[in-house]
């Protein structure tokens, strides 16, 4: 997995941005990326430029319940609560009231991220000293102990969607920090390692690209069901493809395989990996009934070059399946005009 895990940290950039839809983050920040930028560095100097806009904007504040006990009466009485004051002689009502307020969960969220990457020893004294900067900002603010759930309750609008991709770059963050509670230090965990993880990006890159540079593309995933009868239907698995693309009259099922090796070893030669053949094979014939253009659509299989580029092509009865590969490691222009070649 060598040459998977020395992407180069420009290409990264470039797929998170894909990924996350924000095309527009590259054409308006030239952010400067150097080959010996490490993950954590990015991921810091990307949430840095974006609240720091933010901040220029305005920080987003919304109406929160405060609740309070006075002589002076504000919103709503809380008889309850205030017959306590009554028996001790105190002249004080307690009453709740609603107030614009900035300390609400998504600007708490960022807050908290910001601090936690300070704590991160391998953090550059440039990207410290701004994100020490940006926190004087939220002083008013509190932090909270994160987890997914959090991340999950966040919901956007249009008041607040400016924050989308912010708080996309403070899960990543999140997911990927180790908190040491002993000495409150941080290690942040190079993703890139992780093949799980790699294999989402990989895949929701690809179809992010394909929405984005295919002009006159249909993209999306699409729930397969079996051509199968039966009582017991709901024991069958479900089947929904990667990237469903519709392009000039044809139709194409993707799967984007983020693997070790797009070849296995086999009695000392190398065979495709019969699994995701049988998927894909599955896909496409399940679906034929659909329409016409699933009656002859095309299966891919895309790999990440690993050792070699596979440009194998195959066709059985009215179906085409292709293996491909593409180099992460190569320049970025090629990376694009080699996945636009697939299809055209």
């Amino acid at each position: 997995m060598k040459e998977l895990n020395s992407i180069p940290i420009e290409n990264i950039y470039y797929m998170l941005c894909y990924s996350w839809d924000k095309l527009d983050y590259i054409s308006r920040n030239k952010i400067g990326i150097e080959e010996s930028m490490d993950i954590q560095n990015l991921l810091c100097r990307i949430l840095v430029d974006e609240v720091d806009i933010l901040i220029k904007k305005g920080i987003k504040k919304n109406y929160k319940e405060l609740n309070e006990s006075s002589s002076v009466v504000k919103g709503k009485i809380n008889f309850k609560e205030s017959i306590k004051y009554k028996s001790t002689k105190q002249c004080k009502v307690n009453h709740s009231y609603d107030e614009l307020n900035e300390n609400i969960i998504i600007n708490i969220v960022i807050k908290t991220t910001l601090i936690n990457l300070i704590k991160i020893e391998d953090l550059s004294i440039s990207n410290r000293n701004k994100v020490k900067r940006l926190i004087k900002y939220f002083n008013f603010i509190d932090t909270i102990l994160l987890n997914k759930k959090i991340f999950k309750n966040i919901s956007f609008n249009k008041m607040n969607r400016e924050y989308k991709f912010i708080i996309n770059i403070c899960e990543l963050i999140f997911d990927n920090l180790l908190i040491n509670k002993n000495d409150n230090s941080a290690e942040f965990y190079n993703f890139i390692e992780d093949e799980r993880k790699m294999a989402y990006l990989f895949e929701s890159f690809i179809r992010n690209f394909y929405k984005k540079e295919l002009k006159g593309a249909k993209v999306y995933r699409e729930d397969i069901y079996w051509e199968l009868t039966g009582e017991f239907v709901e024991f069958l698995p479900k089947m929904q493809t990667d990237i469903s693309l519709e392009y000039n009259d044809k139709k194409y099922l993707i799967d984007a395989k983020y693997y070790k090796k797009s070849l296995v070893e086999n009695y000392g030669s190398k065979k495709l990996i019969s699994g995701n053949l049988y998927q894909i094979f599955s896909y496409l014939k399940n679906n034929e009934s659909k329409s016409k253009k699933d009656e002859f659509s095309t299966g891919i299989l895309l790999y990440p070059r690993v050792d070699k580029t596979l440009d194998l092509e195959y066709s059985m009865d009215k179906h085409n399946i292709n293996i491909y590969t593409v180099n992460l490691n190569s320049k970025w222009n090629e990376i694009s005009k080699r996945l636009i070649s697939l299809i055209k």
